[in-house]
């Protein structure tokens, strides 16, 4: 009867330890899911999840209350039957009272990782949310006349961590890392294609960046001069590519709207005269600090496609596409004749080539970095902006800078700004390290 009742014990420690794994393990996805085909055990699951201390506290209850019960009931019958046994034996008679609780403590604890922890936690992680609806119940029932205790338990631990000085911290229950985790655990099992992992990474990316990262810069911006001859602006619309053109008086910090190649084609073919002030288009306008979804929906709401993103002291930064956010996404998408955006090309020495330009967003990616060298200090958005943090000077063609395991080295100029740069791996990390150019 006694062994009977031990494996009864042993069993219902396996029962809270399969509980606890499965309702722990169980994705609030799929039992949100069953929950709307109206299976009302996923949403006791869910109401054991919303309420995990009191939960846990309740499987930690009967946790201890069974092997407190299991090691009375081992101690005070086995041990003592084992005893007697082992005193018949005339060499073990000395040693008989340690030896017969010793080989009990050792098959107890033997039984009681199989059968009530390893077994079950296996079991319950096979299929967590099966095994989490089955048992929702019985834990729910458990929680409730378990209340009061819980109750007086929750309480005391809470008064040890104040005594302790300890603050609580409240987390996020999903973090863009592990997003990014369970999309390239799932690229690799193939549940996920590769394509669309790269997306929910562009999305993601795209998150944590302002509006001046995702920019043309104003060096790179053509626009056309109302105080200029009508073919030099004709010429620009030739020879740029562009559709969509800023209209300026004099100066780009005098944009009078926006006006596109289409409508220009438009007058020419009805044989119209060229005047570029008539019939602008206004374009947005954002802040530089603006963060790049909001510029999405702001796009969505307008209906208007092209933004002038500004500076503090209301001059002309850059411009903004929906194409440039949809690039930001999805990758360059590059056009008969254009030739795309900033390039980065793999040499075969492991070392990059990257234009000036390239976003340092994506250049983290590349490097399998989580954070470069003080950019939310200085707010840099490209590699050459990188390079100037490094330097904290203007370089030149040929000078270099280490950081960590990498060597930033500028191998091209234009003018005052940084043209390309060459990423190379280095033997030794070390941080700051400049070397002047020839």
């Amino acid at each position: 009867m006694e062994l009977l009742a031990l494996f009864i014990l042993i069993l219902c420690n396996g029962l809270f330890a399969l509980a606890e794994i499965a309702v722990i393990a169980a994705r609030p996805a799929r039992l949100q899911e069953r929950a709307y085909r109206g299976e009302r055990a996923a949403l006791d699951v869910l109401q054991l999840q919303e309420q995990p201390e009191r939960f846990l506290s309740t499987i930690q209850v009967g946790i201890t209350l069974v092997g407190t019960l299991t090691g009375a009931l081992g101690g005070a019958t086995f041990a003592e039957q084992l005893t007697l046994r082992l005193r018949e034996i005339p060499f073990l008679e000395p040693y008989a009272p340690a030896l017969g609780l010793g080989i009990v403590v050792v098959l107890i604890t033997y039984f009681s990782i199989v059968l009530g922890e390893l077994a079950p936690k296996r079991l319950g992680l096979t299929d967590p949310e099966a095994v989490a609806m089955r048992l929702a119940r019985l834990m729910l029932f458990l929680s409730r006349i378990t209340a009061p205790l819980v109750s007086l338990l929750a309480a005391s631990s809470k008064a040890v961590i104040a005594f302790l000085g300890v603050r609580r911290e409240v987390e996020q229950p999903v973090t863009d890392e592990e997003i990014r985790l369970l999309m390239l655990q799932g690229a690799e099992a193939g549940v996920f294609d590769v394509m669309e992992s790269e997306m929910v990474e562009g999305v993601l990316r795209l998150g944590d960046q302002r509006s001046r990262a995702v920019m043309t810069p104003r060096h790179e911006i053509v626009w056309l001069d109302l105080q200029a001859p009508l073919e030099e602006n004709l010429a620009k619309v030739r020879e740029s590519g562009y559709s969509r053109f800023p209209v300026c008086d004099g100066t780009l910090d005098k944009v009078l709207g926006m006006i596109y190649a289409k409508d220009l084609l438009a007058r020419v073919l009805s044989g119209e005269p060229l005047n570029l002030a008539q019939n602008l288009r206004q374009p947005l306008y954002v802040p530089e600090t603006m963060p790049a979804l909001e510029m999405l929906e702001q796009f969505r709401r307008s209906q208007v496609h092209v933004a002038l993103v500004l500076d503090e002291y209301g001059g002309v930064e850059g411009i903004i596409t929906f194409r440039d956010l949809l690039e930001s996404l999805v990758g360059q998408i590059a056009s008969a004749g254009e030739t795309g955006g900033p390039t980065a090309v793999r040499r075969p020495d492991g070392s990059w080539l990257l234009d000036g330009s390239y976003p340092v967003g994506q250049l983290e990616d590349i490097l399998g970095v989580l954070e470069l060298p003080a950019r939310e200090r200085i707010g840099y958005e490209t590699v050459a902006g990188l390079v100037l943090a490094l330097c904290d000077h203007i370089p030149r063609r040929g000078e270099w800078v280490q950081w960590q395991r990498w060597k930033f080295e500028v191998v091209d100029m234009d003018g005052l700004r940084i043209d390309q740069v060459l990423v190379s791996p280095v033997a030794e990390a070390s941080e700051g390290t400049a070397a002047p150019a020839a």
